[in-house]
């Protein structure tokens, strides 16, 4: 069959999506085929792509060193040292996902991340020379959620979620010569989204979404136990939480509410009681990240629902102001903030429609947008032809074919054009 006679898309995932953009007209025969595809575990193909990213995690060293960890389909660690973009794979085959990187006290990376083939949660650590990795809980579905943090002694913690059996929050701690893991919520979906920060006094504590309840929900080590407080109604939806201490050490926790109505929260806790304020209500703000800057006022990035744009907002002590950052359509996933040694904003994010991590910097009149990588694409020409295995997500996928662009994104579905000039359609599968 000819190309200029029929054109599919495929595409499998665990639940149904949204279709962001689709667009299809036939090349003539003997026209050539680009296919672009982002794929997710257990994905397999005609087209030799993998899709490498889709969650990132960012931090920036005292000396203006970017870091990046970037998890999808294998765990790769990008860095910035000034001049040029490093990159190195910590570890392949379905690993990466829920990664969250940190710096140690030498200001070396560290990741915490799902190991999706083994179901358990991982931990790497570059020594200086190699990547040191270990599984810190092999029970299964241990790690979803990942978030890491180094205590004042230099020791990682990871917060993360377990979903089998128990589907709560664990914290696991290294006590210098083994992992110490505890439950601090649950059971009951409890621990989606969560994020882990120590306050001034060493203490850890976790931001997190209670799905059971649907609250907004903060936990902190009092010294001989967990001490958790609901820190507002999210009424259902999901949450993505980031915390951050201000100057005064007290917790502030960006969210996202979707429950009648979207909206990007920011809930700061002064003294004994939290107070909620709406920083964007106009669209859903998915994957926030907060951090505080030089001033001690808020900013977080997070990611337009409607069109998966990033963007960046800011307290200036009176209001807060809202601003795109990449406006395309499907840049906004998994954004992670930062401020550089300048005091500017920096924020990484997923491109789902071209499968690219891009990272942004704001040079003190405009941003400026850069592009890490692009996974590889397939020139066989034809047709494309998949097959979709148990587990298999395929968050965007791109045909480009004599000129003309057939275009899905986010997606669950099946489309065909069966004849030049004649429309297509969408099947679910």
């Amino acid at each position: 069959m000819s190309v200029g006679r029929r054109l599919a898309l495929v595409a499998c995932a665990f639940a149904a999506m949204t279709v962001l953009c689709l667009s299809i007209s036939l090349p003539a025969a003997g026209q050539s085929c680009h296919l672009y595809a982002a794929t997710g575990p257990q994905y397999q193909g005609t087209a030799d792509t993998e899709r490498v990213f889709g969650y990132t995690s960012m931090a920036i060293a005292p000396n203006g060193t970017v870091h990046i960890a970037c998890g999808g389909k294998k765990l790769v660690y990008v860095a910035w040292d000034g001049e040029s973009w490093s990159r190195q794979q910590v570890e392949a085959q379905g690993t990466g996902e829920h990664c969250s990187l940190a710096l140690d006290g030498s200001g070396y990376p560290a990741i915490s991340y799902h190991d999706s083939v083994n179901s358990h949660l991982k931990y790497a650590h570059w020594n200086g020379s190699a990547w040191d990795v270990e599984t810190v809980d092999s029970q299964d579905w241990a790690g979803k959620y990942t978030s890491l943090a180094f205590d004042a002694q230099g020791h990682p913690a990871i917060s993360y979620y377990k979903g089998s059996w128990d589907y709560d929050l664990k914290y696991a701690h290294w006590n210098g010569s083994a992992w110490d893991i505890e439950t601090v919520d649950g059971p009951g979906t409890v621990g989606w989204h969560n994020c882990l920060a120590f306050d001034g006094s060493g203490s850890p504590a976790i931001s997190y979404h209670d799905a059971r309840y649907h609250k907004l929900k903060y936990a902190s080590w009092d010294g001989s136990a967990w001490d958790i407080e609901i820190a507002g109604e999210i009424g259902g939806g999901d949450a993505f939480t980031s915390l951050a201490f201000d100057d005064s050490g007290n917790p502030a926790i960006s969210c996202y509410r979707s429950y009648v109505g979207y909206e990007l929260w920011y809930a700061h806790r002064d003294g004994a009681s939290w107070s909620i304020e709406v920083v964007d209500d106009m669209a859903s703000a998915r994957d926030t990240s907060l951090a505080f800057d030089s001033s001690g006022h808020p900013a977080i990035s997070y990611c337009d629902g409607e069109q998966r744009a990033v963007k960046l907002a800011r307290w200036n002590g009176d209001s807060w102001s809202r601003e795109v950052v990449i406006e395309e359509i499907g840049s906004g996933w998994d954004t992670s903030l930062a401020f550089d040694s300048s005091g500017y904003p920096v924020v990484s994010s997923y491109g789902a429609v071209e499968d690219m991590l891009k990272l942004s910097r704001w040079d003190g009149t405009s941003w400026a947008v850069e592009t890490l990588e692009r996974v590889a694409e397939d020139t066989g020409g034809g047709l494309f032809d998949c097959a979709c295995g148990h587990g298999a997500r395929v968050t965007s996928a791109r045909l480009i074919a004599g000129g003309a662009i057939a275009s899905l994104c986010c997606l669950t579905g099946v489309y065909m054009a069966r004849k030049a000039g004649k429309p297509g359609k969408q099947q679910r599968v």
